[in-house]
């Protein structure tokens, strides 16, 4: 299997898949809190206004400013559903988090500061608090937000202890928001760091494994691949089907599977031992997240040997049983020396030797029959 029979982009060069299928669950999760956010704050700023009419009914809040406002916001919403706005997030986050105080804090103006207003002014921070995730944005929200206040303090005619009272109610609320930014961001930069560090543990784990490790999603995404398991992913002249049966095997039997594969390559067939691993009790019925981890091993060498070793362990049964038959009792006839075989036929003495083992015979002349039957072959010999 090459990178081109996978169904989605890979990376050799870090050995991961290109935003797979749990990175992207995880961020149409976040969109969807993200469009959530905007959509109430379309709905609920202009809402507002009957609630302010039905408080303080000669109170100055003009509607088709807080439905220009949820306009803004959902165009906000929507650009955030761009790759640009993606991109500038936080810009967008801080362009409403300014807008809708802005205009919270000429309403609160024109109202002179009245009772209403200012509550209303710390349910517009609170709820502003919520998208803020850095605390130099927080600092400068409550910065800017404070310094408004002493500025239309000043300018509105309103008595010196309700501008006093509302500056250091917005104050407070701006400080807990701060602080509550500060608080997350710092705790979660320490979890950041502890999954940052665990993964670089695992990491190093796998990657010094020598054998290829992969490690999929559900949909046969390639989320981590080793280094031995990204040169063999990209080696050019491997036909790794047969793993990638194995792994759709494992996903429809929903456990963990062993068995050695043959794999073709252009220097030969090599025999590969592969074994993969699901976890997640959801595979195969999309009740949860799981993952597939392939650890492949090539044990060509292996079984050489093994089948080496069988074929001598066969030969030295053989050689066993030749000499077995050899230390029984042989039947020979005291005359012309043949053997009678197990099957009751005699043999030569030659025949019978060759026949039981890998023996075979050359004839020749010992010296006292050469002297007996060949004395002058024996003269010429001693002239020699």
């Amino acid at each position: 299997m090459s990178t081109a029979a996978l169904d989605h982009p890979f990376d050799p060069a870090s050995g991961r898949g290109v935003e797979p299928a749990a990175d992207a669950a995880d961020g149409a999760r976040v969109r969807r809190a993200s469009d959530l956010i905007y959509l109430s704050g379309a709905l609920l700023y202009p809402a507002w206004h009957w609630v302010f009419r039905a408080v303080a009914p000669t109170s100055s809040d003009p509607l088709a400013e807080r439905l220009a406002v949820g306009l803004l916001i959902l165009g906000a919403g929507a650009a955030a559903r761009t790759q640009v706005g993606r991109r500038r997030s936080t810009t967008l986050e801080m362009f409403l988090m300014f807008l809708v105080t802005g205009h919270y804090l000429s309403l609160l103006w024109r109202n002179q500061f009245s009772v209403p207003y200012l509550l209303g002014l710390m349910v517009v921070i609170a709820s502003v608090g919520v998208i803020i995730t850095r605390v130099w944005v927080g600092l400068a929200y409550a910065g800017l937000s404070l310094a408004s206040i002493v500025i239309l303090g000043q300018l509105s005619p309103v008595p010196l202890p309700q501008e006093l009272e509302a500056l250091v109610a917005t104050a407070t609320v701006l400080a807990a928001v701060v602080m509550g930014v500060h608080r997350t961001a710092a705790a979660r930069r320490v979890a950041i760091a502890h999954i940052a560090r665990g993964r670089a543990i695992l990491e190093d784990l796998v990657q010094a494994i020598p054998d290829p490790v992969f490690v999929r999603a559900q949909d046969m995404s390639l989320l981590f691949a080793n280094e031995a398991g990204r040169r063999l992913e990209t080696a050019s002249g491997y036909d790794l089907g047969p793993v990638f049966r194995q792994e759709l095997a494992a996903v429809a039997a929903a456990h963990t599977l062993e068995q050695d594969v043959e794999v073709r390559t252009v220097a030969g067939t090599l025999a590969m031992s592969v074994k993969t691993a699901v976890a997640g009790a959801g595979v195969g019925t999309g009740a949860g997240p799981a993952m597939l981890v392939t650890v492949v091993r090539d044990v060509t060498e292996r079984r050489q040997m093994a089948e080496a070793l069988r074929r001598r362990v066969g030969e030295l049964e053989e050689t066993r049983e030749r000499l077995r038959k050899l230390q029984l009792m042989m039947p020979i006839c005291m005359h012309c020396s043949n053997i009678r075989a197990s099957d009751g036929h005699w043999e030569t003495l030659e025949l019978f030797v060759s026949k039981t083992s890998k023996t075979t015979f050359t004839h020749t002349l010992c010296p006292s029959c050469l002297e007996r039957h060949y004395p002058a072959l024996e003269g010429l010999e001693n002239q020699d």
